[in-house]
């Protein structure tokens, strides 16, 4: 329904479109993002032994994965909240993750008992946030269960893999007194890359893999500080897992001129208002919103590509590109939609001008939440609270333009 809303907002100007919400407005309950951390898994070579044959002083480590999901209401009501780690072989097109009771009571679940679905009810935080406190959970995965989760052959031995398998998180929330149609699903998928780079990768097996991609790794010797975004690499460089980007707060302008680049800082005294701050204004104000990201947040990657001609698989050198969604409760943006709540560094900022309503009362408050992802599924969200300091017009459009 949301999407249809959005699609009605640009093409029709009409009443006929009234029943449905914009998609950067947030009236009910919403799952906003899903993030992991870390981002992304480098699982061990040492899956590839077992335990009685590990080298001296090693042990298989323990994964930690923190979910931490966000979903909004800002009606403030008890939400009945669902979270489960799902193998990517558990999941059904239609119904998400295979039901863990069904298989249980019969004795015949494929999958440990961390699968075990999580469940709680929570109630939303008062004001205009509506923000679920603390629905997040860290999954502490022990070496016998995360190998369940990994690629393996007819023999049940690990299969190290080019490509990333998957761990997957289905997140339910529901109204716990509301209509169940206000409920909302979401799925967070969680790459996983065997480390091949890693110095205890058994040599044949790293050349078997350079062999298939016809590309070295590199050495020492190579000079990997040259990176050049869009060329072709001349080696493979030793993988580091994708963060999540990094925002260390915004600044905020009483402005209508986009910066020229991307707004960024080294610690949160660089910025003007810290994260989930409280900033006084007016209503009808035009606000120069710009999240400021650490430098670090534009991680530099390779990818594989394929070339027809050649059959050739070239490793070719790329910078991250960030993109912002923001969602608000309540005003508009100066670029009107969808231009102003999407924003892409790759065209220079991520900043937007959110134009504030013009009928607010004094005290009351409105929020705008920045969902800020990365091209290779790295998520980070915060909010900013704005408290009006004076009355509005009353009979003013509720949006600020």
């Amino acid at each position: 329904m949301k999407r249809l809303g959005f699609i009605c907002s640009l093409l029709l100007a009409s009443t006929g479109c009234s029943m449905f919400d914009a998609q950067f407005e947030i009236n009910d309950l919403r799952i906003l993002a899903v993030q992991t951390e870390p981002a992304e898994i480098l699982y061990s070579p040492l899956f590839l032994f077992p335990d009685e044959a590990l080298p001296p002083g090693f042990t298989k480590p323990t994964t930690e994965v923190k979910v931490t999901v966000y979903a909004y209401d800002p009606r403030g009501n008890e939400v009945d909240t669902r979270l489960q780690l799902c193998p990517a072989e558990l999941i059904d097109e239609e119904d998400g993750c295979l039901d863990y009771d069904y298989y249980e009571k019969k004795d015949e679940h494929p999958f440990p008992e961390i699968t075990r679905p999580v469940t709680d009810t929570i109630t939303t935080a008062e004001g205009a946030s509506g923000k679920l406190e603390a629905f997040e959970y860290t999954f502490n995965i022990a070496p016998e269960d995360f190998f369940t989760f990994l690629p393996k052959d007819e023999l049940g031995n690990l299969f190290p893999s080019l490509f990333p398998t998957y761990l997957i998180f289905d997140i339910k929330v529901m109204p716990k007194d509301g209509p169940k149609e206000e409920g909302e699903r979401a799925y967070k998928r969680l790459p996983m890359y065997f480390d091949f780079a890693n110095p205890i990768t058994p040599p044949d097996l790293a050349d078997a893999a350079s062999e298939a991609l016809g590309q070295r790794f590199c050495t020492p010797q190579d000079n990997i500080e040259e990176f050049a975004p869009g060329s072709n690499a001349e080696c493979i460089y030793p993988k580091v897992p994708n963060a999540n980007p990094e925002l260390l707060g915004f600044d905020v302008d009483l402005s209508e001129v986009f910066p020229l680049e991307l707004v960024t800082g080294e610690t949160i005294d660089d910025v003007g208002f810290q994260l989930e701050e409280v900033i006084d204004v007016r209503p009808g104000d035009k606000l120069l919103i710009s999240p400021v990201v650490t430098a670090e947040s534009v991680e530099s990657y390779q990818v594989f590509s394929f070339d027809l001609n050649t059959g050739e698989i070239p490793a070719i050198n790329r910078e991250e590109s960030l993109r912002v969604e923001y969602i608000i409760t309540g005003g508009g943006f100066f670029d009107g939609p969808p231009f102003g709540s999407m924003q892409f560094s790759s065209n220079g900022h991520i900043s937007t001008i959110w134009t504030l309503p013009n009928d607010r009362k004094k005290m009351e408050e409105d929020v705008i939440i920045a969902v800020i992802r990365d091209q290779r599924g790295g998520t980070t969200v915060s909010e900013l609270t704005v408290r009006y300091v004076e009355d509005g017009d009353p009979e003013a459009s509720a949006f600020g333009f």
